[in-house]
């Protein structure tokens, strides 16, 4: 899918961030939907970015109302009682809008696990919940605690880099503790996530991975874990966007890694 193929747009987004960080949700219908996606009850709108690169915007998709499964409505009523910083929150709603994009060929039960994983994926930032000091652990800790279903779980403690970010902290077993995650599954989350700074503004893997860098001291175990996992983490971003048969990915341009 590019630029070109989606034409509809929603008549409002159901998900924004207040001032106060919140992920802010209501049920109000849409006017359109996509006409490839009809069927998957998805409402996509795309516009260009300043540089010409096609991307869906930040907050225009609704994805996760259209979503709408089990799982999806738990984690909704969960997260917009987590005080967010209010950049958290708009990288949250850009990494499930960037899911739901990257999951359109997966089952509708899979796309609800995904999307609940994108809600929650960074609720382990939480101060009152931090334990381990590795987010994704403190994380799915909490999930679990809460008997949120287990793949869920399992997807937001091992996203994006997780396992690298163990070696360096010494967690290798508590991350195991969790079960991996269905390969496909896993790359969608980290490809959404890699697509979507922490203010939610668009990122290719590449620059991604430099804005992570840039925020960490050199020699710290997040700066380590990413430097390590930079190279996973592009052919992450490609085997997402093969799969989900998009011909340009959303955010950002270039060649699949080699």
């Amino acid at each position: 899918m590019n630029g070109t193929d989606v034409q509809a747009a929603p008549v409002h987004s159901p998900h924004h961030a207040n001032a106060t960080g919140q992920l802010q949700v209501d049920s109000r219908p849409f006017s359109r939907r996509c006409k490839r996606c009809d069927h998957l009850g998805l409402t996509i709108s795309v516009s260009r970015s300043s540089h010409g690169f096609a991307r869906a915007p930040r907050l225009a998709g609704g994805y996760a109302l259209c979503v709408d499964g089990e799982l999806t409505s738990r984690a909704r009523a969960l997260v917009a009682a987590i005080p967010y910083a209010p950049s958290r929150a708009h990288h949250v709603a850009g990494v499930v809008d960037q899911c739901v994009l990257l999951a359109q060929r997966e089952t509708a039960d899979d796309r609800d696990v995904l999307v609940a994983a994108a809600l929650l994926h960074d609720v382990g930032y939480a101060a009152r919940l931090r334990d381990t000091g590795q987010h994704s652990i403190d994380g799915a800790r909490h999930l679990q605690r809460l008997g949120f279903d287990s793949r869920v779980v399992s997807l937001v403690a091992h996203h994006t880099g997780a396992a690298a970010e163990a070696r360096e902290r010494g967690l290798e077993a508590a991350l195991a503790a969790f079960d991996d995650s269905p390969l496909a599954l896993a790359d969608i989350l980290t490809a959404a996530d890699l697509c979507v700074g922490p203010g939610g503004d668009a990122h290719t893997p590449d620059s991604r991975v430099a804005e992570i860098l840039s925020r960490y001291p050199a020699g710290s175990v997040v700066h380590r874990a990413v430097a390590q996992a930079s190279a996973e983490f592009c052919a992450t971003y490609w085997r997402a966007h093969a799969r989900a048969d998009l011909t340009q990915p959303m955010y950002g341009s270039g060649s699949p890694a080699r």
